[in-house]
């Protein structure tokens, strides 16, 4: 159970719980998804913040390209007038009412709000597009405010989301900008009382003001609200399973503050299960966008998973699709080293021909080189005046260069490992270029096939553990 916090969550704790996740997800248990955003386009007495309404919006497309329904998402941005839908206190109230009546008890229930934030007295409250500075002035004797038509508690929200039948509730509240034009109006009292959150209900509140420079001329949005649409995008998406959840979200989003040295979200609630928020809707390829120290600790994360995919479940297709992402984040070297290291561990537990092609169409993509383990013993044949065969044993690797009718697999320089369990360490001997069959590795696994494969992952996961010099200059490693 996740408790109230507003401290870092681990990442790594995280992750080993990620790919275990199944079990904790049951696919029979989805249901819909509902979610309503305010955020005000002008305000009646604040300063406007062009931020808030750009955040949202984009939100609100990424959500509908995420699986939410575009009837099921309400989006509240018009000050006031004729629109049915302004986003006043009074509309945004009617609208959550609705929308508490009809959410499921399996449906992911979502509100999101995007506005200027204060605390008064004991309680932390957020503006709508009508709240008056009047009101933000006036508190009564308990540190309350007198007149809160026009200002909407933090802890009302929570109250009226807990009404519905959802057991997968989250807030969103993005404040970025509160501070300077907001907090000079209100007549704040300190106070300690903490947001009282009930069970199956998780809250990520944003007080930090960083706004984004977007370089691609796009408009401004806070770096909170855009951590949490890259990561519904794709990149909280820690265990590749193209779907993100509550806890990863929550840890994407204070990472991404952590790594620009932000004011990292606050959590507060009793998640008491973890449950998906929203499919992914991108590869993460858009990656260069995102900070270089983001990417670099995103880089780091997926390969912390692929290593517990490999070590601890031995899930070679998991500890692949996370290895993969981890390379397009464009590590440095040292981390792009260990990610081909563990590749080819991860090809091995498949081994098979169609793993093997998406392995070396995603390794030619990205223009790097391939590195395959295998586990089965090979035929292989040296080209020359006269055709030599070889049988290569299970635990060779092959440099793979070229790909030829989807059958053969043309190689530079094969190497035998030979492994030294007390110093989980390895050497290899460079045999010449020659072509590997890869019907050869379709056969069926041996026991003795099988030896080699958890040895080279003690390896890789040992800190003084390297490549030899003969191997790293024939795949062009450091």
């Amino acid at each position: 159970m996740r408790t109230i916090c507003r401290i870092p969550i681990s990442r790594i704790a995280l992750l080993a719980w990620a790919f275990s996740a199944v079990a904790i997800l049951p696919a029979a248990e989805t249901g819909t998804s509902w979610a309503l955003i305010l955020a005000p386009s002008r305000y009646s007495e604040l300063a406007a913040a062009p931020y808030h309404v750009e955040g949202a919006t984009q939100l609100t497309d990424r959500l509908q390209k995420a699986g939410f329904a575009a009837d099921h998402v309400v989006l509240l941005t018009i000050p006031s007038g004729r629109q049915s839908r302004p986003a006043t206190a009074e509309s945004f109230r009617k609208q959550l009412a609705a929308m508490v009546d009809r959410v499921g008890v399996n449906d992911v229930f979502l509100v999101a709000v995007s506005s200027y934030a204060v605390r008064l007295g004991d309680a932390d409250y957020v503006c709508a597009s009508d709240t008056s500075k009047a009101e933000l002035a006036r508190i009564g004797d308990a540190g309350q405010p007198r007149d809160r038509k026009t200002l909407i508690s933090v802890q009302e929200i929570v109250e009226q989301m807990s009404l519905s039948a959802s057991t997968k509730r989250c807030l969103l509240i993005d404040a970025a900008g509160s501070r300077a034009q907001v907090a000079k109006d209100a007549a704040s009292r300190p106070g300690e009382r903490p947001l009282q959150v009930p069970d199956h209900q998780w809250v990520m509140f944003n007080d930090g003001d960083r706004l984004t420079q977007p370089a691609d001329g796009n408009a401004e949005t806070s770096c909170f609200m855009q951590s949490v649409i890259d990561g519904l995008a794709v990149h909280a998406d820690s265990n590749s399973d193209r779907q993100v959840t509550l806890f990863e979200l929550s840890d994407y989003c204070q990472l991404s503050a952590e790594a620009q040295q932000l004011s990292v979200p606050i959590f507060h609630g009793k998640a008491t299960a973890n449950f998906p928020l929203a499919a992914t809707s991108e590869d993460p390829n858009d990656a260069r966008r995102l900070p270089a120290e983001l990417r670099q600790r995103l880089s780091e994360e997926l390969l912390s998973a692929a290593r517990n995919a490999l070590l601890v479940e031995n899930r070679g297709a998991a500890a692949l699709e996370a290895l993969n992402r981890a390379a397009q984040y464009r590590p440095n070297p040292k981390v792009q080293g260990e990610i081909d290291r563990l590749t080819a561990t991860a090809i091995a537990l498949k081994a098979d021909a169609p793993s093997l092609t998406a392995a070396w169409e995603r390794a030619n993509a990205q223009q790097r080189p391939l590195i395959v383990l295998l586990r089965f013993a090979t035929d292989v044949q040296v080209p020359g005046e006269i055709t030599v065969r070889e049988v290569l044993p299970a635990g060779t690797l092959v440099k793979v260069t070229k790909f030829v009718n989807g059958e053969w697999l043309k190689v530079e320089g094969q190497f035998r490992p030979q492994f030294d369990l007390n110093r989980l360490n390895y050497t290899a001997a460079p045999l010449a270029e020659g072509f590997v069959r890869l019907s050869s590795l379709r056969g069926p696994a041996k026991a003795s096939d099988n030896v080699l494969a958890p040895t080279l992952d003690k390896a890789y996961a040992g800190t003084q553990s390297r490549f030899p010099q003969s191997l790293s200059q024939t795949t062009g490693e450091d």
